[in-house]
């Protein structure tokens, strides 16, 4: 999905933050930590080619709960 033309992904900087727990589980799990690494690379990433190339743009919000 983070990769299919025309999707751009929105994700608020403070859902992003990273608490000490967080940051623990991350060592411990290498796919939590892959998971997050991806996601904000995603939302860094301004928009691409693909994106500018397409007729349509869908927008992807990530919302994190705590």
């Amino acid at each position: 999905m983070l990769s299919m033309a025309g999707v751009s992904i929105h994700i608020a900087p403070e859902m992003m933050k990273v608490t000490p727990v967080d940051e623990a589980e991350m060592k411990a799990t290498r796919m939590k930590r892959r998971v997050y690494d991806i996601l904000s690379k995603a939302a860094q990433k301004p928009a691409d080619r693909k994106v500018l190339l397409c007729s349509y743009s869908l927008p992807v919000w990530f919302i994190f709960h705590r």
